[in-house]
């Protein structure tokens, strides 16, 4: 199933809030350039999964 909510609010308050941070800001980065634009989609598209500890299941 999933990573019971305990443990999914933890990982928020002590990694992904600050991974989440540099995830969105590497993200950036990439969209600078033409080449990088595609990869910047897919990490804005995964950040919610790197925020919470959930898993991508699609």
């Amino acid at each position: 199933m999933g990573r019971p909510i305990l443990v999914r609010a933890a990982h928020f308050v002590l990694v992904g809030w600050w991974l989440s941070f540099l995830w969105a800001n590497l993200a950036t980065l990439f969209a600078i350039t033409i080449v990088g634009l595609p990869v910047a989609i897919w990490m804005i598209h995964r950040l919610p999964f790197v925020t919470s500890s959930s898993r991508f299941h699609g």
